[in-house]
């Protein structure tokens, strides 16, 4: 029974478990060069060391019927073997080593080798030896030897010479190995006992074969990676803060429509958070139904996102193919937040409207109101030129720079989409201020001395004084003319109060 291997060198773990094995014998298969004695040689001949008979000398050969009769050798004489030795630098350089002849083999005792031989790739499975090719220089002129032909015809790989394993694997060991076969005796055990025996023996690890986590492997080489949450969450930012800012514009605007009944209930003695709860119950089931078709637009956006990413920015990605995973627990994770931020905006609108004046909601229409003053018109134009030079900028940055590596070109025109888009909505009437809900009517410098006479001329006018209820910026009217036009008015130093008659309040303390 014998191990061997198709790389034809076995490796010294397995040879040092099967040595462990008693009577195992290690082998050494070569392609010497030639062998001669004196003026008679034969050219390219396979030689094996290791099972000799007993009693063979180190430094001794046995040889078979048919070399003794080619070189007319006999026990005691003294063969010269040449043969290439690999150099550590891949270079070959042919040495001789001298044999002397310990016995003589018959062809019949030497068949047993030819079915051991190891098979070498490039001469084992080639019919004439000038077709041979095995890595090594050979003379195709001595290929060519009619001799050694009819001797490869007949007897194939049967070694022509045999010597120790010590002296073979010194003389023909290499840095790839120094063992092509390992026999065993039949007290060895079956093929399945000596399998088993050599599993035991063998380190894994010494081969090669060792068992890696390669899932804990793999989430260790992403921990550091680019965090495409956090990436998403940075890109998609200005579009979740711009949808709570029209949100809340439309939630505000529907509230100026209902300024009235908010007057009203304030004025039947509602409190402040009967009525923001009753604004919020009204809002908040609109929300909820809003929850699936947006968490279905957020599953799309992000798909869309992938497939953006993955067309014009290929270098983050190098190649890794990215695919959308969706979990449920992340789903509602998301509805969460988004009905907790819907809340907030809608309880801020509610609690915004509710604290102007009864009289102020029933007497006052909001939705018709200015929004304030503008910014100058000096500057609106500069949001536009930014933008066009930024745009001007990315453009030049995307004709010069590489498909897929336009980082720069990116950051740019999302700089210049935000100038642009603050440029049109400035432009836009009615939404270059905040909604007259959230912020009262334009300003009026007062003095306090003059709104005390104001009031002292005029019953049922609201004069000034700090501490009061109302907002700081309220509108003056007469009580008596019920859905009159007021004069907005604003005052510095505090808010209002209605006062009684046409008493100055310092007249009655006195």
């Amino acid at each position: 029974m014998q191990i061997a291997s198709s790389r034809i060198y076995l490796d010294e773990e397995i040879v040092r478990a099967a040595r462990q094995v008693q009577g195992a014998i290690p082998t050494l298969t070569y392609l010497v060069n030639g062998i001669r004695k004196g003026d008679r040689s034969t050219p390219y001949s396979f030689v094996t060391a290791g099972p000799v008979p007993v009693g063979t000398p180190e430094g001794g050969a046995v040889i078979n019927q048919w070399l003794a009769e080619t070189l007319e050798a006999g026990p005691g004489d003294e063969l010269s073997v040449d043969y290439w030795h690999l150099l550590p630098s891949n270079v070959f350089v042919e040495k001789t080593r001298t044999f002397t002849v310990h016995r003589v083999l018959s062809m019949e005792d030497m068949a047993i080798e030819r079915d051991l031989a190891p098979l070498f790739p490039g001469l084992s499975d080639v019919d004439t030896c000038r077709d041979w090719d095995i890595g090594m220089p050979l003379d195709e002129g001595r290929l060519s030897d009619p001799d050694n032909e009819a001797y490869w015809n007949e007897y194939g790989q049967t070694p022509k010479l045999m010597t120790t394993f010590e002296s073979g694997r010194e003389l023909w060991g290499t840095r790839f190995g120094s063992v092509t076969g390992l026999r065993f005796p039949p007290e060895a055990g079956d093929a399945a006992t000596l399998q088993t025996r050599l599993r035991a023996a063998v380190q894994a690890e010494a081969l090669g074969l060792v068992f890696n986590p390669v899932r804990a492997q793999a989430l260790a080489s992403v921990d550091k990676a680019m965090n495409f949450g956090g990436l998403f969450l940075g890109l998609s930012f200005f579009l979740i803060a711009s949808s709570l800012i029209l949100l809340g514009l439309l939630f505000v605007y529907g509230l100026q429509q209902r300024a009235a009944e908010m007057g009203l209930l304030k004025a039947l003695g509602w409190p402040l958070t009967r009525i923001r709860a009753l604004f919020l119950i009204e809002a908040l089931p609109t929300a909820l139904l809003g929850l699936i078709p947006g968490i279905l637009a957020g599953v799309a956006y992000a798909h869309l996102l992938l497939l953006g990413l993955a067309w014009r920015w290929p270098a983050a990605l190098a190649g890794t193919p990215v695919s959308l995973h969706v979990r449920p627990a992340t789903l509602l994770l998301g509805g969460m937040v988004a009905f907790i931020c819907v809340f907030a905006v809608v309880l801020a609108a509610a609690w915004r409207g509710t604290r102007h004046t009864a009289r102020a909601l029933l007497n006052t229409d909001f939705s018709a109101l200015d929004a304030g003053k503008s910014p100058p018109k000096t500057r609106r134009p500069a949001y536009c030129r930014h933008g066009g030079f930024d745009l001007g900028v990315a453009g030049r940055r995307c004709r010069v720079c590489p498909r897929g590596q336009c980082t720069g070109a990116f950051l740019w025109r999302g700089r210049a989409f935000f100038a642009v888009g603050v440029g049109v909505l400035r432009r836009v009437p009615g939404l270059s201020g905040a909604p007259q809900i959230f912020q009262a009517a334009p300003a009026m410098e007062t003095d306090p001395d003059q709104s005390r006479a104001a009031a002292r001329q005029k019953p049922g006018h609201c004069g000034h004084e700090r501490g009061g209820l109302l907002p700081r910026a309220v509108r003056v009217c007469d009580a008596r003319e019920s859905g009159a036009a007021c004069r907005p008015a604003r005052f510095r130093h505090g808010r209002l109060r209605c006062l009684r008659g046409n008493r100055d309040p310092r007249d009655a303390r006195q």
